[in-house]
């Protein structure tokens, strides 16, 4: 993970509980970034300026064997 945590911009009433990032379709060494989470109606990342790295699919020790033979 690159991003442990999303600050959002709502109102106090309509903060949500968790935020839930689909990475099904993400290849190996993918990234997912603020712009590709679909957030709540009228919550906004509070930062949108920047384009953070929310998440990056990486394998381990096993994966990394798979590859070389």
């Amino acid at each position: 993970m690159i991003a442990h945590k999303l600050e959002v911009t709502c109102s106090p009433t309509e903060i949500p509980e968790s935020i839930t990032i689909d990475l099904i379709k993400l290849d190996m060494h993918g990234s997912v970034v603020l712009d590709d989470v679909k957030l709540p109606a009228n919550v906004k990342p509070a930062n949108a300026a920047r384009d953070h790295v929310i998440a990056t699919l990486v394998g381990g020790a096993k994966d990394a064997e798979k590859e070389e033979a």
